[in-house]
């Protein structure tokens, strides 16, 4: 589904108290190292979400070399090391993602699939509440609320 699309369906769920307060954006770069992608989300002009390829991949990175620097033990018992609250939990090959996520690091990627489903939904179920500015936006982002 092309951004714009998943855009509008995902503004018209938004109530209207936040329709003018509330902004989804999402840009391409492209550098010398390739393309680079972020979404963002602002209320009342302040970012208030950020999911940027760049900033993901970095992350990624410092998190395996955090786990080079615990444990010289092979993938994944390395992962089992380092983070057994995990076990069991999320098959082995999207720890590192789980992580990072818990850490309100995200994948673009994810996040724009996740847009996408959240904007499927059925407007009965999807449409945002607000009590007192408490702001519920980003608990699609979370996988475990969205499977």
């Amino acid at each position: 589904m092309r951004w714009t699309k998943t855009k509008k369906s995902i503004e018209n769920l938004i109530c209207e108290k936040l329709k003018k307060r509330l902004k989804i954006n999402a840009t391409k770069y492209n550098t010398s190292l390739g393309e680079q992608r972020r979404i963002w989300i602002t209320l009342d002009n302040k970012e208030i979400f950020n999911a940027s390829s760049a900033h993901f991949l970095h992350a990624h990175d410092k998190l395996w070399e955090e786990i080079r620097n615990k444990t010289s033990n092979p993938f994944p018992d390395c992962l089992y090391e380092c983070f057994p609250e995990l076990v069991g939990k999320v098959s082995d090959f999207d720890y590192s993602m789980e992580i990072l996520e818990q850490r309100n690091i995200f994948n673009v990627d994810r996040v724009y699939e996740k847009l996408v489903e959240y904007s499927n939904l059925s407007t009965q179920v999807s449409q945002l509440n607000f009590k007192s500015e408490t702001l519920v936006l980003l608990v699609p982002f979370k996988t475990k609320y969205i499977y």
